[in-house]
């Protein structure tokens, strides 16, 4: 009989990673793709790995701004109806006083809230 090597018996019980199983070989993408997506994969972590404050800071950053950023449209596009809605009621009154600046307002913000002019 012939002695193993140890390190090859366990390369031989170690299973794949099971997105390696999942795209290498019930996917069926081409092996040549593995040895980059491997490398590449290294390189990130040992990135990540030096440069976890700039990493951590930017990702919430980035989530304040995802977080922030349907309000923030939602109050410009808020603030352009009731803009809208002042030029509106100013150019259709006929009569010949202006009505108050903060009755316009509240008249222009009902409005742009689901009430009528």
């Amino acid at each position: 009989m012939s002695e193993e090597d140890p390190g090859s018996k366990l390369k031989q019980e170690q299973s794949l990673p099971w997105w390696v199983e999942l795209l290498f070989v019930q996917i069926g993408l081409p092996d040549k793709w593995l040895y980059p997506i491997l490398k590449s994969r290294k390189k990130t972590t040992k990135l990540l790995r030096l440069n976890k404050k700039k990493v951590t800071y930017t990702l919430i950053a980035l989530m304040a701004i995802i977080y922030f950023d349907p309000i923030v449209k939602k109050a410009r596009i808020h603030n352009q109806c009731v803009a809208n809605s002042k030029s509106y009621v100013l150019n259709t009154v006929s009569n010949q006083t202006e009505p108050e600046k903060e009755v316009l307002s509240a008249w222009a913000n009902h409005f742009c809230n689901g009430g009528d002019l």
